[in-house]
């Protein structure tokens, strides 16, 4: 699954809402919990045309074992050389 949102980098702060708008039980969104529907991981990149830029935010499984609940907040520091403009988030 694709999903795609724009972040105004260096002003938004980043989570992600991982419940499928309440249709997916909070065991579902912990890998591993042999339910039918579940994660497996879940990978965040940032990519802008208008800075020529690709990051990767979050990859495998963190994000998704760090908190419970049906939002995960990223503890992303946005690095300094990254440059201010309109990205795209593509969750993966």
């Amino acid at each position: 699954m694709l999903l795609s949102i724009v972040w105004y980098l260096p002003t938004d702060v980043p989570s992600r809402q991982v419940s499928g708008n309440g249709r997916i039980p909070e065991k579902a969104t912990q890998p591993g919990s042999g339910l039918e529907t579940t994660f497996e991981s879940l990978n965040i990149f940032l990519v802008s045309a208008e800075t020529k830029t690709n990051l990767t935010v979050s990859s495998g499984l963190s994000l998704l074992t760090k908190e419970t609940g049906s939002v995960r907040h990223l503890d992303y520091v946005i690095p300094s050389c990254v440059r201010t403009g309109k990205y795209n988030v593509r969750t993966i």
